[in-house]
């Protein structure tokens, strides 16, 4: 086997089917798993890293150690699974599931560090989400007259267009799909419950955090016009803005228990067309975002006016250094304890399945 160490992805000598262009035109596809044990028809492979590699079998596919003696993590392995063998000998279907060559995290800031490298990264899957669906937003709430606007997200005074603008921005698959989306790792993670939990944890703080970078300013800036002070605008913003923190761990749950790869749309039509269930399946998945996350959202705008009468904060008057500050405390303690839950929860869902996840994310026509 030869190693491409600027992918990461191993390839075949004289193999016609792999292409050298990148890991997403190849034919066959590499993921990542753990253990140095053999795979099915296996060679062993090539060290990536320190000295030894990994891997045992027979012929055909082959397994290449990620570490060795030397290296990081002895124990990591490239495992192949080729299409032909997922979909039945002579079909070749090409998914192009995106080959991340980001390597696991360690800790929980290095997983938030390489999830941010991630998104601005191709495909851009989060910048194009939530730039699109916030764009969507501001245009109806220029255009649309406030009547129809006040039906379609809850009027909350000068804070509104951030709420929604919060929602909606992460109202879509990154939210949801979040083992499809980056399959090869988290397949590899799916094994070692710690590494999953900061992997987690991290698409959730990616996502957050592109949605506060422009709703944040928003919000400041609607309360200062309405009148607030400074610091009554940035404590009611920093307030708003970890809303979507206590919707983001449940949204996962949907992602855990139907993940599907990222295929681009002629290609799924194409192979999808003869699996009417499939393909409604994929088109379910792919709309439910729209309504799960945004009914979450409401639920935590519903807790944090609950947590602004109890503190005496209100919208329209002047409020209190003390009632901003425990708002805002309030508010991210109880966020905190949400996302941690569903989180912890949504991880012994995961070790429930484990079995059923890897093949799921191992078929690629998903």
């Amino acid at each position: 086997c030869d190693v491409d160490n600027r992918s990461a992805i191993l390839r075949p000598r004289n193999d016609p089917t792999t292409t050298t262009a990148t890991p997403m035109m190849s034919q066959r596809k590499w993921f990542l798993g753990r253990g140095a044990g053999s795979t099915p028809k296996g060679i062993a492979g090539a060290k990536y890293g320190g000295g030894g590699g990994g891997g045992g079998g027979n012929t055909d596919d082959c397994a290449g150690g990620f570490g060795g003696a030397g290296g990081k993590d002895s124990s990591m392995v490239l495992r192949r699974y080729p299409i032909e063998r997922l979909h039945g000998e002579g079909q070749r279907y090409d998914a192009r599931v995106s080959d991340s060559p980001l390597p696991l995290p360690t800790s929980q800031w290095s997983a938030i560090g390489l999830e941010i490298r991630r998104t601005f990264r191709a495909p851009y899957e989060n910048l194009i989400v939530g730039g699109c669906n916030g764009g969507i937003v501001l245009l109806a709430w220029l255009t649309l007259p406030p009547a129809i606007t006040g039906m379609l997200w809850n009027p909350h005074g000068p804070d509104s267009l951030a709420i929604a603008l919060l929602v909606w921005m992460v109202a879509d698959v990154p939210a949801t799909n979040v083992f499809g989306s980056d399959a090869n790792r988290m397949h590899s993670a799916l094994l070692e419950p710690r590494t999953l939990l900061f992997m987690l944890r991290a698409k959730a703080i990616a996502l957050w955090t592109l949605a506060v970078a422009i709703c944040i300013p928003i919000d400041v800036l609607s309360g200062r016009q309405a009148g607030r002070s400074v610091t009554e605008a940035i404590a009611i913003a920093l307030a708003i803005a970890l809303i979507p923190l206590a919707v983001l761990g449940l949204a996962a749950f949907l992602g855990a228990a139907f993940p599907y790869h990222p295929i681009a749309l002629n290609l799924r039509y194409q192979h999808d067309r003869s699996h009417p269930r499939r393909l409604l399946r994929w088109g379910l998945l792919v709309t439910l975002p729209y309504v799960v996350v945004p009914a979450l959202g409401q639920l935590a705008v519903i807790g944090f006016m609950a947590l602004e009468h109890l503190c005496s904060v209100s919208v329209r008057h002047a409020s209190t250094t003390t009632g901003l500050a425990t708002l805002v405390v309030a508010m991210a303690a109880l966020t905190s304890i949400a996302n941690a839950a569903s989180t912890r929860t949504l991880l012994y869902f995961v070790g429930r399945r484990t079995t059923r996840l890897r093949r799921e994310l191992e078929d690629l026509s998903l």
